[in-house]
């Protein structure tokens, strides 16, 4: 009775993360629902076959198909979800624009972040962390501009930053590139 309780206990949870999956992606990963349906019969169908085995007593078939199932869900991940994961929360691309648009002299800072994929594949080139829209409108007008690299939800705040406009200059994941200017 208790392998029989486990095996249905795995069966549901592997039912859960294979429904969940496409859900999960499409909600946090900007819509890449495709990845999560890659993912979901590799989550179910491994446990699917080992309870199926339990089911019968047979006990070493059942092993094997968990373990082959656990393996199975490591090499999916590698393949399938680590690069989405990988696009979404790398600045990679990100930084490769913002060396390409940037104007002689002027500054990569960013907002509210920090981003340590960012500092390195622009070579360390970003100046620094800004906080607030009082320090950033600081640093535009020293500089005559700036270009910010923030989170989505942050674009907002950079509108109360006087007498400067915000230009998107790109978008990665949840990363937004914004030139910020006199007006």
């Amino acid at each position: 009775p208790v392998l029989r309780i486990s095996m249905v206990l795995s069966l549901a949870l592997s039912a859960v993360m294979a429904l969940g999956a496409p859900l999960y992606f499409r909600k946090d990963y900007g819509g890449d629902w495709e990845t999560g349906l890659l993912l979901s019969p590799v989550l179910f169908l491994p446990a699917l076959l080992a309870a199926a085995f339990g089911f019968r007593n047979r006990c070493g078939k059942a092993a094997a198909a968990t373990l082959v199932h656990g393996l199975l869900v490591v090499v999916a991940a590698v393949v399938f979800a680590f690069p989405a994961l990988g696009t979404y929360h790398s600045a990679r691309d990100l930084a490769g624009l913002a060396l390409k648009v940037r104007l002689e002299q002027e500054p990569i800072v960013t907002y509210g972040i920090v981003d340590h994929s960012l500092q390195y594949y622009t070579g360390y080139e970003v100046l620094g962390k800004v906080d607030d829209p009082v320090s950033l409108g600081r640093l535009s007008r020293e500089h005559g501009g700036v270009l910010v690299v923030t989170k989505g939800h942050r674009i907002g705040e950079l509108a109360i930053v006087e007498g400067f406009s915000a230009e998107l200059l790109g978008t990665q994941g949840d990363f937004r590139l914004l030139r910020l200017r006199r007006e």
